[in-house]
């Protein structure tokens, strides 16, 4: 007996759907009901949804990196920067690139960042001056030795004047590299054209809907700032400073600022709103502001009885000191650095190494230094770090003046010929705050109580290293639902909702 025609037509487009699927035809023989895991992959097949809109707070380097994969996936993308593209830490790290110098969870995503970067390094070569490097370790003091008893010589330190105690090999071409980070954020930026909002986040908007167990996010409060304020920044903060002029006073510096707030002010009287499909918090030290927006990330509302007032009781406690500490949590590690140019040295010259240094100075004191040469003819140098107040804004970030004298006049005594202070020139002096956490262990995932909130920060120094592994791992999260590059097991250690209890508690 033949069924109806209309019923036939009915089993043939199942049939047909289903074999689209991997379903067998001779499976379907007398079967009038499919598994639930069928139905559900059927149905993800055919139902039509929009393109998600994201919108990630932070235009670093992580912030950019999430941006840059979200739009591989075809995803609308929103990304929030204050004032300048890269004002943060992004843009004025060294860059240095290690694959295997972190230890457990995090040498797994180091060492799969370190073939991201690899891979956009070598097809952008000559805009983020990505090259691989020899590391060393070395130690240094003024001292001038001209016998090579005295000075342990080696090829690496053939530009160096002065004396050389110890050069020890941390890393060769196949584990260390070397990116211009400014660069780099840029160019993803650019290659992956997406919307690039100017402002600075204020909250978060949540869904009314009060039967869904997990908050759901429907937009983003900010302030927006105009866009040629922050374009005439960018375009001073690249003029060179000529080594004989003395550098930024203090006063000079406080007047530049009262010139930002006020050009900030005008357009930040009132708050707009974006409304997305999902918010990501890329805003290093300054993610903890997150928290404030996710006020009942960790409510209790399964449990009954008893049991209710206990946790709540020790709810309301431990959320108590951690506002209380997250009110205190007002200072961060200040790094200071420098960018110099030798005026007599070419820049295929320039050793394609990065150094750290020990260098004992004039004054007999003992100096931590980064010294990574860039291909572009610079020298890129950082150390002494501080622990000082948190500025509320990234704009508002200042260098020390004096230190940054230090580090250049460190440079000259090292290589005197090249980088003396009288025979180069100074081209920037700035300084970046570090995000770090209580555990030193990135924070990367969906922010605990939410449904559609993820955050990715806390990488201190490797924040350029794993930018790239950390905004793949949350492209995926936010559009498949799951890792697909990293297993579960891996990613539990950077589980947001570690922190939420007892961060800084310890400190």
């Amino acid at each position: 007996m033949q069924l109806p025609i209309n019923k036939r037509r009915k089993k043939c487009l199942t049939a047909y759907s289903l074999k689209n699927i991997g379903v067998r035809k001779k499976d379907l023989v007398g079967k009038k009901k499919h598994t639930t895991r069928q139905r559900q992959k059927y149905l993800e097949m055919t139902q039509q949804t929009a393109p998600l809109h994201v919108v990630v707070c932070g235009a670093g380097a992580l912030g950019s990196a999430t941006a840059y994969y979200l739009k591989e996936k075809e995803v609308k993308k929103k990304e929030k920067g204050r004032g300048k593209k890269i004002k943060k830490a992004s843009g004025k790290a060294g860059g240095f690139l290690a694959y295997d110098w972190c230890i457990d969870e995090l040498n797994v995503l180091a060492k799969k960042s370190f073939e991201l970067h690899s891979q956009i390094g070598e097809t952008y070569k000559d805009q983020t001056y990505y090259r691989r490097l020899n590391t060393y370790d070395i130690k240094t003091k003024t001292t001038f030795s001209k016998t090579k008893e005295d000075n342990e010589r080696h090829e690496a330190t053939e530009w160096m004047d002065c004396t050389v105690d110890a050069c020890k090999e941390m890393g060769s071409l196949k584990t260390t590299a070397q990116i211009h980070p400014k660069r780099l954020c840029e160019i993803v930026q650019t290659k992956k054209k997406y919307e690039l909002v100017y402002g600075a986040v204020k909250g978060i908007q949540f869904s009314d809907d009060t039967s869904k167990r997990q908050q759901v996010v429907t937009g983003v409060w900010y302030s927006p700032t105009s866009l040629p304020s922050a374009e005439t920044e960018e375009k001073s903060s690249n003029d060179p400073q000529p080594t004989n002029t003395k550098e930024t006073s203090r006063t000079e510096t406080n007047e530049t600022e009262k010139q930002q707030q006020k050009q900030e002010g005008e357009g930040t009287s009132n708050l707009q709103l974006i409304r997305c499909d999902a918010v990501v918090i890329c805003m290093g030290p300054w993610s903890s502001q997150a928290y404030q927006w996710f006020p009942e990330c960790l409510q209790l509302k399964n449990l009954t009885g008893i049991f209710v007032y206990v946790y709540s009781f020790f709810y309301h406690f431990f959320f108590f000191l951690h506002q209380l500490n997250l009110q205190n949590r007002k200072t961060g590690r200040r790094t200071n650095s420098v960018v110099v140019k030798p005026c007599k040295m070419d820049a295929k010259d320039i050793p394609a190494n990065a150094y750290f240094v020990n260098h004992v100075s004039k004054d007999s004191e003992n100096n931590e230094l980064e010294i990574y040469p860039r291909s572009d003819g610079t020298f890129y140098c950082c150390g002494f770090s501080e622990i000082l107040p948190l500025p509320e804004d990234p704009l508002h970030i200042v260098c020390d003046s004096k230190r940054t004298q230090m580090l250049h006049e460190c440079l000259g005594e090292i290589s005197g010929r090249h980088l003396g202070v009288d025979v180069s020139t100074l081209l920037t002096q700035q300084a970046c705050y570090l995000p770090s956490t209580s555990d030193a262990i990135p924070l990367i995932g969906k922010i605990t109580g939410t449904n559609n909130a993820f955050v990715g920060t806390g990488h201190t120094c490797w924040g350029i290293l794993n930018s790239l592994i950390t905004g793949l791992l949350l492209s995926e999260l936010i559009v498949d639902g799951q890792y697909r590059t990293v297993d579960d097991d891996t990613m539990k250690a950077f589980n947001p909702s570690r922190e939420y209890f007892f961060e800084d508690l310890t400190q």
